[in-house]
């Protein structure tokens, strides 16, 4: 598995190619701020931000709004930032397999090149956390009905992340085996979103 090229996707754009309704979602200028509290290691913008996909590579969202806890997310060896409850952010990777670890499990990803995706951080047990797919489609009502603010994070906590990401991704490769994550299936919307282990729980139903 090759090193990943990561963009951190910080430019807000007019249109998306998701869904059409993005579109007027992000235009309405209706959203209220999902700001707890101010932190120096983060910006978040109440202003909902979506983005295009590229052919070339995969867009991912990561949505924290079902764990109740803040988040740190490393895609390989890379830092994506700090994600606190009730917020979003996006990143624009290489197609391929890679791993998402972080304050959730570590587990392998497959993502296609110009295709979006959703990650939302659920509770599993109660000390751990993982990633699981849901439909990218839906990424503008969670916004808007959620009030999820966009965060960025800050260059110099983004500095700390980067260097924890190189001296412990080879832990987490450790941690995480060769099982990949399930994708997004429809029928695995429900029972992912109650927060049980996704993997475990779904391969106990085949």
């Amino acid at each position: 598995m090759g090193q990943p090229q990561v963009y951190l996707t910080k430019r807000f754009h007019t249109c998306a190619t998701l869904a059409v309704w993005l579109l007027c979602l992000a235009g309405t200028g209706t959203m209220k701020s999902a700001q707890a509290e101010p932190s120096d290691d983060y910006v978040t913008s109440d202003t909902p931000a979506f983005f295009e996909t590229r052919p070339s590579q995969a867009l991912i969202y990561f949505v924290n709004d079902l764990s109740a806890s803040k988040a740190q997310i490393y895609l390989d060896d890379t830092a994506i930032g700090i994600l606190p409850w009730k917020s979003y952010t996006a990143a624009i990777v290489k197609p391929g397999f890679h791993l998402v670890w972080g304050t959730s499990e570590a587990r392998w990803y497959e993502f296609r090149a110009g295709w979006a995706y959703l990650l939302r951080l659920v509770r599993v047990g109660t000390l751990s956390s993982a990633w699981v797919t849901d439909n990218p489609g839906i990424i503008g009502a969670l916004v808007v009905d959620k009030e999820l603010g966009y965060v960025t994070t800050s260059g110099d906590s983004l500095s700390r992340l980067r260097a924890r990401a190189a001296h412990d991704y080879q832990s987490a490769v450790k941690r995480a085996g060769t099982e990949l994550a399930l994708p997004y299936r429809k029928r695995y919307h429900t029972l992912d979103l109650e927060g049980r282990s996704p993997t475990a729980q779904h391969a106990q139903q085949q």
